[in-house]
Formats: structure tokens, sequence, C-alpha cells
């Protein structure tokens, strides 16, 4: 699978929308400190895993506690909260994995609930572990 399309909206350093179209083989993303990349990569792991590497190696976990740490704090009260990211398969099919905080994440892969994304058959077991199991 490759990765088309971040978008995320009053998601951690994005109070609004933010659509990251991901063309070519090699991407690079850069920027100025705090113009968004740590974000942007927070809002893929989250989407697809429901979490962030950041979380599980945090010095101060009391600040993820519960979901509020994945809203963005200058968000308008009224905006949603997601990230979402498109893969194309080899054979060229669309999936749209979309994570949405409605009072808890819910998760759906094009509009439909889902409880991961194992569907995709993608593996998921090392996904955010720092170093991959050996095969």
């Amino acid at each position: 699978m490759k990765v088309d399309r971040i978008t995320a909206q009053a998601f951690r350093g994005y109070p609004e929308r933010v659509d990251l179209a991901l063309g070519g083989d090699i991407v690079l993303i850069y920027g100025d400190n705090g113009a968004g990349k740590t974000s942007l990569t927070e809002a893929f792991e989250w989407a697809l895993f429901g979490t962030v590497v950041r979380k599980s190696r945090s010095k101060t976990p009391g600040e993820y506690r519960g979901w509020d740490w994945v809203r963005s704090v200058h968000a308008d009260p009224s905006t949603p909260t997601f990230a979402e990211v498109e893969l194309v398969g080899r054979s060229g099919e669309h999936f749209i994995v979309r994570r949405e905080l409605q009072g808890r994440p819910t998760l759906t892969i094009n509009g439909a609930p889902v409880e991961d994304i194992r569907p995709l058959g993608l593996p998921t077991e090392d996904a955010l572990s720092a170093v991959p199991r050996p095969v």
C-alpha cells in the first residue's frame, strides 16, 4: 500500500483542516520548528493505530490521559477532530481510513465502522514498536 494523502482537522497542532497530498515514491516533509511536521506524522499514526509513539515514550504520561490530547487546544469548539489517511493498494484501489474523536475515537474504512485496520491486510503488531521483532 502507498500513502496518498493525510488530512487532519482540529488535531494537535492544527486547529483547522490541513490536507497534504503525497505524490511520488519518496516524500520529504520539511519546515520550521512549530510548522506541524510532528502533528502530521501523529495524525497518520493515530488514524491507523489509535495512538502515537510519543505517548508510549513520554516522561509525562499524564498529558495523554483520556482522548483530549489529540484535539488542538486552539480549535473552535464546534470543529470536529479527525485524522484521515488515504491509501492506494497495489491494484489501484483506494481506502480512506478515518479516526474521529466523538467523545471517544471511532474508526472507519471507506465509511464503514471497524475495530482496527486488519481488514486492509496490513500487519499491525509491530507498527509502533521502536525496533520491529524478527520475522
